[in-house]
């Protein structure tokens, strides 16, 4: 086994690109620009899910779900990650504003569109997620608990009180 790799890293060793291959191409702005603007009407998604799926089913089921007044069209583009291209923004804001979103228990982690990265290295690392404190005294269920509590578990983004800044219920 180590001649066989020993030959093969020799072989790399010698590999050199030529100096036509090494040239450096210039894109113009000009020339990327319409599939910039399209993606304005795009979303990027990872569904988090380690077992099969059926596709159709999820693209079916959340166009079903999110009541759209126009279509989507769902772009596979890697391993459970999507480009979603809307026809019509406020679909878009919709989908982007009604988050979390999840299909077959699995969560669909959504990014907004970057034309400028490439498809591995779109950071699927956050979501947000409304969270419920319960058996708080009434008393402690203000905007400023919230803000701490929620503070401690991430970015808060909106909290569920009164003008007066009160959250009392079943929970804040």
């Amino acid at each position: 086994m180590a001649i066989k790799e020993d030959g093969l890293s020799q072989r790399w060793e010698s590999f050199h690109l030529t100096e036509g291959e090494n040239d450096v191409i210039q894109i113009s702005e000009d020339t990327i620009k319409g599939s910039n603007t399209r993606g304005e009407h795009c979303l990027m998604a990872l569904l988090v899910y380690e077992k099969g799926y059926n596709r159709d089913a999820f693209k079916a089921t959340m166009s079903k779900v999110w009541r759209l007044q126009g279509c989507v069209v769902f772009k596979e583009v890697g391993d459970n990650r999507f480009i979603m291209d809307f026809q019509y923004q406020v679909d878009k804001d919709k989908v982007l504003h009604g988050r979390p979103w999840f299909f077959n228990c699995a969560l669909m982690v959504i990014q907004a569109f970057d034309g400028g990265m490439t498809i591995k290295d779109i950071p699927f690392s956050h979501e947000p997620f409304w969270v419920q404190i319960y058996n708080l005294p009434l008393i402690a269920m203000t905007h400023e608990v919230g803000i701490q509590v929620g503070r401690r578990i991430g970015v808060v983004h909106e909290l569920d009180v009164d003008k007066e800044g009160l959250g009392w219920g079943k929970c804040l």
